[in-house]
């Protein structure tokens, strides 16, 4: 499989390493809703995209925070979904 194009973005984090103490590495992972297939390759075009786009930063952050709103949502729906516990009597 080829390389990704280094971009500016990723040229600036840390190393992956113990740095102060710290551990620092790098993954991708692949975890999915068993209904919701992931292109490996779009989903990569998408992240070179937003690396190689005019504010990366920016572009990271409404992405975590789309996927935050979009996590949490979909707790809330599973959370109405499910009988509660505490209003069942016995």
């Amino acid at each position: 499989m080829p390389q990704p194009s280094r971009t500016p973005f990723i040229e600036s984090l840390p190393r992956p390493g113990n740095i102060d103490g710290h551990e620092i590495r790098y993954t991708l992972e692949n975890e999915t809703e068993e209904d919701a297939p992931v292109d490996d390759e779009e989903r990569r075009k998408k992240i070179e995209a937003l690396l190689n786009s005019e504010n990366p930063e920016e572009a990271l952050r409404d992405l975590v925070t789309s996927a935050v709103r979009e996590g949490f949502a979909n707790y809330n729906q599973q959370q109405q979904d499910e009988p509660s516990l505490k209003k069942r009597k016995d």
